[in-house]
């Protein structure tokens, strides 16, 4: 060659190339997986409003004490997450009352899903209700972020005040 550079030098030249091109993206995979991981790792639900009233079965005057909660789902990653196959279970001062299985939603970073349901306590007494009341809201679903997916479980406590002790 003219310029006095061999063949061998330049193929070493584009081998250190690949080399670098391949670590790059070697690093930014692997930075992508740990970002989907956390996201499904990092799932959080918060009951973000409590209230309980009671119904009136139709055609009879028997009332019956209900729960309506409205909890957020979101993940502490920012990557876009979805999740299907939704279930919430609430429990209330230790009584399961049951699961209500709910649409499937997604958010991107930064945003959150939300989640309405009710839930009955045929147990609990409209005349002598507690004034306050222990609420655990435990969550499943198939959760979906990046490249990974995953069933995820998460859960939220709070002790809610309300009020009325009869209805």
């Amino acid at each position: 060659m003219s310029n006095g550079t061999s063949p061998l030098s330049v193929l070493r030249g584009v081998r250190a190339i690949i080399v670098v091109i391949l670590a790059i993206a070697f690093l930014a995979t692997a930075a992508y997986s740990v970002m989907s991981d956390g996201s499904l790792r990092g799932m959080t639900t918060r009951i973000t409003y409590a209230n309980r009233y009671c119904t009136t079965s139709p055609g009879t005057i028997v009332k019956t004490v209900t729960f309506y909660i409205l909890a957020s789902v979101w993940s502490t990653s920012s990557l876009h997450t979805s999740i299907s196959s939704v279930a919430f279970s609430l429990a209330v001062d230790g009584v399961n009352l049951g699961t209500d299985h709910l649409s499937d939603s997604y958010w991107d970073p930064g945003h959150y899903a939300r989640f309405n349901m009710t839930f009955t306590d045929p147990q609990a007494s409209p005349v002598a209700l507690p004034a306050t009341s222990t609420l655990v809201l435990a969550m499943t679903a198939s959760a979906t972020a990046g490249i990974a997916a995953s069933s995820v479980t998460a859960s939220d406590q709070a002790i809610e005040t309300f009020g009325n002790t009869s209805c």
